[in-house]
């Protein structure tokens, strides 16, 4: 078998909030202590790839408790198949597919919903909606364990989760042409209880594009019929432009490197205004 005929399936294992960082006003996956690869044949592609993964995040990803051995039905964290293949130790004992990461990025999509929407005070909130929907769970079971904030029962989402993502849909500012669009999209095609069912990576990134160009022409197409309907005056819509001006140079310039930045004021290849952001926004 030669490495023309083999295809590389990668697993970061650990997807959480605090692994994702702003870095020059772009978006970067960090920590890959539990990041697996793994090499399969090209004609077993049609089949899902599978590893076992150990480590991770409570509540996000993969996980494992250090401290007890708890039954498989009652460790209610990561994704809903590492349930029934975590033995209460280390690692997964059998196979889990690349889905895992799906469902981890699905739970930072509502988290980071969450707190556009309604701010850390929401974030609290969400924590506590979803404890209170497992100490219900541990009730009728009759079973007590650690309580980690999982988004699911177990088996699928948990209802409390559906309900919350319903409430920042009414939340959100009427100018947030994102917010719902992505909240649909977690729930129809990432946080499912069957693997197989979420959406790929791929199709991940070409969805979340065209919500992004989707929501831009809401917009403008909002800011054209307030201009329409409620004569908004001139000076109004020339303010609203130059900030939106402003934010694009800025980004820009935090997009390039300390040298380009350098040369490109050296140059004068950037407007002076956003020279001057690179003190205002330091």
């Amino acid at each position: 078998m030669t490495l023309r005929n083999t295809e590389i399936f990668r697993w970061h294992g650990d997807i959480k909030p605090e692994n994702i960082l702003s870095v020059k006003g772009q978006w970067k996956l960090a920590d890959f202590g539990f990041a697996k690869f793994k090499r399969q044949a090209s004609i077993e592609s049609s089949r899902e790839a599978e590893i076992t993964l150990d480590g991770g995040t409570v509540t996000y990803g993969i996980t494992y408790n250090t401290c007890t051995r708890l039954r498989f039905i009652d460790r209610l964290i990561g994704p809903p198949e590492s349930q029934s293949q975590a033995d209460g130790g280390r690692a997964t004992t059998t196979g889990v597919t690349q889905a895992v990461d799906i469902w981890s990025f699905g739970t930072v999509l509502i988290t980071a919903a969450t707190w556009i929407v309604l701010g850390h005070a929401g974030i609290r909130q969400f924590e506590l909606l979803r404890q209170q929907g497992l100490s219900k769970l541990c009730q009728q079971r009759g079973t007590t364990f650690s309580i980690y904030g999982s988004f699911h029962d177990g088996r699928k989402l948990l209802p409390e989760v559906k309900a919350w993502s319903d409430y920042l849909k009414q939340c959100k500012r009427v100018g947030d042409t994102v917010t719902e669009s992505v909240l649909d999209l977690v729930e129809s095609r990432m946080l499912l209880e069957d693997p197989s069912a979420r959406i790929r990576a791929k199709d991940l990134c070409l969805s979340l594009s065209t919500v992004l160009e989707t929501a831009t022409r809401e917009r403008e197409r909002r800011v054209e019929d307030s201009v329409t309907k409620w004569s908004v005056e001139p000076a109004v819509l020339e303010a609203i432009k130059a900030q939106q001006d402003i934010n694009e140079e800025h980004y820009t310039w935090e997009a390039l490197t300390t040298a380009e930045q350098r040369e490109a004021t050296d140059n004068g290849k950037l407007s002076e205004k956003v020279c001057e952001l690179e003190y205002a926004f330091s």
